[in-house]
């Protein structure tokens, strides 16, 4: 199993090295991108990002037919480092550190954790630094279907 990890964060890195802006854009985090997410940023060393992960079958119920992405904040060792649990397909890599990802998620340079969601235009509707709850994912759907900022 840790090989098969080794040979998807390599393939991860390599795809990364063959993007100058080294990180994805909104759009580019996942195959359609003018559908609504929810993107929550992770990392390994980030205890709050931890317990938040923890609660992701609750989140996920809370966003209903809104999916919930892991934005992973590095590739490599990360990968291996999520709790079982999460579905590959729900996993993207990110460098936080780019100046592309700064731009979009300007709250993010505060540190984790750190969400977002993405409205069906593809645009970011809501932002969140700290720890995400149940109650904050439905107002952001609510929000964000609404059209409202």
């Amino acid at each position: 199993m840790r090989k098969i990890f080794e040979l998807l964060a390599f393939l991860l890195i390599l795809g990364l090295a063959r993007n100058p802006a080294g990180a994805m854009s909104v759009s580019e985090s996942r195959a359609a991108p003018n559908e609504e997410a929810v993107l929550l940023f992770w990392a390994d060393w980030c205890a709050p990002c931890q317990a938040e992960l923890a609660q992701l079958p609750a989140l996920q119920r809370a966003a209903g037919h809104v999916p919930i992405f892991i934005m992973v904040t590095r590739a490599g060792r990360m990968a291996a480092a999520l709790p079982r649990g999460v579905p590959s397909d729900q996993i993207r890599f990110v460098d936080m550190l780019n100046e592309k990802t700064q731009r979009i998620f300007p709250g993010l340079a505060r540190g984790l954790p750190f969400a977002a969601m993405r409205d069906h235009h593809g645009q970011i509707c809501a932002t969140h630094q700290g720890g995400l709850d149940e109650t904050k994912i439905r107002t952001w759907v609510a929000m964000c279907a609404s059209g409202k900022r």
